[in-house]
């Protein structure tokens, strides 16, 4: 195997590669990716066992087809430290018995470790003529910055199906939901019908929330969904990437659940519209006084005096609303870390906070929206004691 690639070129592969790298696995293999030369493509791959990728570059710069696996650690670092703007060439050498990967760049020369090809794990192929698959297409930036915004509500329990995120139909609206039971997010896409709701998994969101894409050059990604793996496929005029990821054996909640939550925050109709950036500057000033333990927020609404403490009332604040006074008093506590991750997903100048009219507002949860009423976020309340 011979062939030569841009050193810039290959970074940006390598790093979106490490998205997928194991530096704990279970297999030796594992900390490896595999390079695969054809006659006129290079194939990159790795994997940590349950979420995999693979690079396609179309190149005129292969002298010897072949396949090998080598170290992702130490050919990142190299080729990181070399100058993005030339090119670097690898070579197959074998000697005793032993095969290393030459790396050589200008009058820089290094030898790495290599293992069998046939031992990386073996990837799908993406069919368009497969019936038993179906897939959705959205725009690059879309995708991008809902799966950003869906992250934080994702459970950091890796074994919790709420690890997760479910795509499912409502009646005429596509939907993807996350939770962790704390807060719920739910996001209308672009009117598409599926065959059947199924599980997008975390790391897959993750993964792709982390990927620097251009979208000049790379308009859609695809999203992939068959019987055992969801994929997420994205293309130009030089490079193919595909995410894989082994589908949860797991139930997500029932769609009877989420219309259930939706519901609860339907009448969700006094509105405290607030400057998104200021109120995150707040909580982070009653973070310091609430302690870890007692990490909660009173937010106590009494006509047009809105005023925000820590769950020990020893630190207070006073927030502006853009909106008309309320013609009720209540409180409403809530986890601060929580909302603080959710504001955090929004972009928008300001934000509306909106609170149910039922009697017991207390104890129901809050609608969180931007400009864009497609993404709704839901914090789940917590139960407070009322200061005398």
């Amino acid at each position: 195997m011979e062939f030569k690639v841009n050193v810039g070129v290959l970074n940006t592969i390598l790093k979106t590669l490490k998205v997928t790298y194991s530096n704990k696995p279970t297999l030796e293999i594992l900390t490896n990716i595999s390079i695969e030369a054809k006659e006129d493509k290079l194939i990159f791959q790795s994997s940590n066992g349950t979420t995999s990728q693979r690079f396609v570059l179309q190149s005129t710069d292969i002298k010897e087809t072949g396949a090998i696996c080598t170290p992702y650690d130490k050919v990142a670092k190299l080729v990181a430290a070399l100058n993005p703007n030339v090119d670097v060439t690898f070579k197959l050498k074998t000697t005793n018995n032993k095969t290393q990967l030459i790396m050589q760049c200008n009058r820089s020369r290094y030898k790495l470790n290599t293992l069998e090809f046939e031992n990386f794990p073996k990837l799908p192929q993406l069919d368009e003529k497969d019936n038993s698959s179906e897939k959705i297409t959205l725009s690059t930036n879309f995708i991008q910055s809902i799966f950003k915004s869906i992250e934080p509500s994702l459970s950091d329990d890796k074994t919790d199906v709420l690890s997760n995120a479910y795509l499912y139909n409502d009646e005429d609206t596509l939907n993807l939901i996350a939770t962790n039971r704390h807060m719920f997010t739910n996001v209308e896409l672009p009117s598409q019908q599926l065959k059947s709701d199924f599980i997008i998994p975390g790391n897959l969101i993750k993964g792709l929330a982390k990927t620097k894409l251009n979208s000049k050059k790379t308009a859609n990604v695809t999203i992939w969904n068959n019987a055992n793996q969801v994929a997420l496929n994205w293309q130009n005029a030089l490079l193919e990437v595909t995410m894989f990821s082994v589908k949860p054996n797991k139930q997500y909640l029932s769609n009877n659940i989420i219309k259930r939550v939706l519901d609860q925050v339907k009448n969700n109709m006094y509105t405290l519209k607030i400057n998104r950036v200021g109120m995150l500057n707040i909580l982070e000033r009653l973070n310091i006084t609430s302690g870890k333990k007692e990490n909660t927020g009173v937010l106590s609404i009494n006509e047009n005096q809105f005023i925000l403490t820590d769950m020990q009332y020893t630190g207070e604040e006073i927030l502006s609303n853009e909106t008309s006074a309320f013609d009720k008093s209540f409180t409403v506590g809530f986890n601060i870390d929580y909302c603080m991750d959710i504001l955090k997903s929004y972009t928008d100048e300001y934000v509306n906070l909106m609170f149910a009219q039922n009697e017991d507002l207390y104890l129901r949860p809050v609608l969180i929206v931007g400009s864009d009423t497609r993404k709704k976020s839901i914090l789940t309340p917590c139960r407070i004691k009322v200061e005398a």
